[in-house]
């Protein structure tokens, strides 16, 4: 039976075959190569400070749309949310670069650069579904200081080349899991960050219960991410109780009534 999981799968590798005809991959490697930005740490920018008020680090999101919810804000300036985002106590922003079911593009990823470059800078996650190295060099060109790696959509040894690839431009990798059976697949790599996402992938049914159950076990590893069904700093105490660092939220924020204030909200920053 075919996925939303596998339908996005093949509709990214079309998308990259285009691209790579377009832009050979060892060009964009040579491009890659050539970059004198050094990545900002995005891992560090998810320890939550010792004694703060924040029991959880924030990573917010730049989303437009998303397969399970469709239009989430189509017409956001990305720039204007960026430096929202980094005004009220995010520590992170993430931004979607998928282009065919959640309305992202690189060109998202490279404004968002832009707009925290010229104020308080943070780190930026490049949210996609990473399949090979070309979008590993596609993100160091547009400024990114971290990626995504889903386990349900590489290999054993696909995950690790890809992250000793990132590792080697300076970038931090997100590694996601939604099982216990993923979190085992993926703790002899020895991944930094792990991400656990409530959403199943495959169905796009959300439980926060996945990260209630996962994060202690993934905690005495790595650095845990909490992503998605995230809605308010009731769901944040829990996860800092379960030992998560840091949480991924985009719906949540840009479909309240006030982004701003759900933003210090989710990040524990008093109004």
């Amino acid at each position: 039976m075919t996925t939303e999981l596998d339908r996005i799968v093949s509709q990214r590798r079309r998308r990259l075959a285009e691209q790579m005809r377009q832009q050979p991959e060892g060009e964009l490697r040579r491009l890659a190569e050539m970059s004198e930005r050094r990545p900002l740490d995005f891992a560090a920018a998810m320890r939550p400070a010792a004694g703060g008020q924040a029991p959880l680090r924030l990573i917010a999101e730049v989303k437009r749309r998303s397969p399970s919810r469709g239009d989430v804000a189509p017409n956001l300036d990305v720039a204007e949310i960026s430096r929202m985002y980094a005004g009220n106590g995010a520590a992170a922003v993430s931004v979607l670069t998928e282009p065919d079911y959640f309305g992202g593009s690189l060109e998202d990823l490279a404004c968002a650069r832009a707009a925290l470059s010229d104020g308080k800078e943070l780190p930026l996650l490049m949210k996609d579904f990473v399949l090979g190295p070309y979008q590993i060099y596609q993100a160091v060109l547009a400024g990114a200081d971290a990626i995504l790696l889903i386990a349900a959509c590489l290999e054993d040894g696909e995950l690790r080349d890809l992250l000793a690839l990132a590792r080697s431009f300076g970038l931090a990798a997100l590694v996601e899991v939604h099982s216990r059976e993923e979190l085992e697949r993926v703790l002899p790599l020895g991944p930094r960050l792990i991400g656990i996402n409530n959403r199943d992938l495959h169905s796009f049914h959300t439980d926060l219960r996945t990260s209630l159950d996962l994060a202690p076990l993934a905690a005495a590893y790595a650095t845990v991410v909490s992503e998605s069904g995230i809605s308010g700093y009731a769901d944040v105490r829990r996860l800092a109780e379960v030992g998560a660092s840091a949480v991924l939220v985009g719906s949540a924020i840009l479909g309240s009534a006030d982004p701003a204030a759900k933003v210090r909200e989710l990040a524990g920053v008093a109004s």
